[in-house]
């Protein structure tokens, strides 16, 4: 243990010493160099203190530890916030489910009955062997403000992908883009939204259950199921007319090519089947020109049946 001794010299100096223990117990001597020097001398500890933080030490007044204890934690509070904000912020992905029962059937059967047909070339059969890109929709019963849920078919040929899109218009907006694709020679399905103006696919958050497909050379097939489908941006009704597309397009890798639209229908109510198909022609007119023909001949005969009398 080093104790300290104070001396005044004959100028009336005072100077601090320090004792250091000497060879005897209990016996200390006075060490020739002031405390001062030895203070000047002493190694500058490894580890800074707290007030080192502060790189103006020298210019400014010394900040306390609780001050300096404070900002530590608020940067530290401020950090914690950024890290909650970015793991809680949701991914855009859609939530696709595979139907149990992978066993389908593509055909015209029902069109225009049970389910609204659309295709192109004009009235062609999936079923058959000629090329047929074709698409069908039977909608369930409207519930406002949930939507409607939808069953789709899709069907054609493409190297890459066949799709099936549902717009309110064709060159605004944004369109629904169900794509059933061939990647890697296996059936995959995708939901995108397409920018009508420029024609950008994206990623898009929704639903799609009871998905079945398959892929044969270049025969693609698939069946699917979309829930809640509204076409009012208000969500008060359900709003099922829409402007239905058909097209295809490339896959590179597993990256899709840009949506060429094939088919383009004028605005149909999804949940009529029948709301593209011609009205037939009116009956009572075809009867009405009959009889006057009709008239006619029976004037013609009694004429000629008065004069030969």
């Amino acid at each position: 243990m080093t104790r300290f001794t104070e001396t005044t010299d004959s100028r009336g100096t005072k100077e601090v010493h320090a004792l250091q223990p000497g060879s005897q117990s209990g016996a200390f001597t006075e060490s020739p160099t002031p405390l001062s020097e030895l203070l000047k001398a002493a190694p500058t500890p490894a580890s800074p203190s707290l007030l080192s933080i502060n790189p103006d030490w020298d210019h400014q007044k010394p900040t306390s530890v609780s001050t300096i204890t404070a900002s530590k934690m608020e940067r530290a509070f401020i950090l914690l916030m950024a890290t909650v904000v970015l793991s809680v912020t949701p991914e855009v992905k859609a939530v696709l489910t595979n139907a149990n029962n992978t066993q389908f059937n593509i055909t015209r059967t029902g069109c225009g009955v049970t389910k609204l047909c659309v295709e192109t070339p004009a009235d062609c059969d999936p079923a058959g062997n000629g090329t047929c890109l074709f698409g069908s929709v039977n909608a369930s019963t409207p519930m406002p403000p949930n939507g409607v849920e939808m069953s789709f078919q899709l069907s054609g040929n493409s190297s890459g992908y066949i799709a099936l899109g549902l717009t309110k218009n064709q060159t605004e907006g944004t369109t629904i883009l169900l794509i059933c694709a061939k990647i890697n020679e296996t059936f995959e399905f995708r939901i995108n939204s397409r920018n009508n103006s420029d024609g950008t696919l994206s990623t898009m958050d929704r639903e799609v259950t009871e998905i079945r497909g398959t892929v044969d050379g270049e025969m693609i097939q698939c069946e699917f199921d979309v829930p809640g489908l509204n076409a009012s941006s208000t969500r008060n009704a359900a709003d099922t007319s829409y402007v239905v597309l058909l097209g295809s397009g490339s896959v590179n890798g597993s990256t899709l090519g840009p949506f060429n639209v094939r088919f383009a229908s004028d605005l149909l109510n999804l949940a009529d089947p029948s709301s593209n198909l011609s009205p037939p022609a009116s009956s009572g007119n075809k009867c009405g020109l009959h009889s006057h023909v009709l008239a006619f001949l029976v004037s013609i005969l009694t004429m000629s049946a008065l004069r030969t009398v």
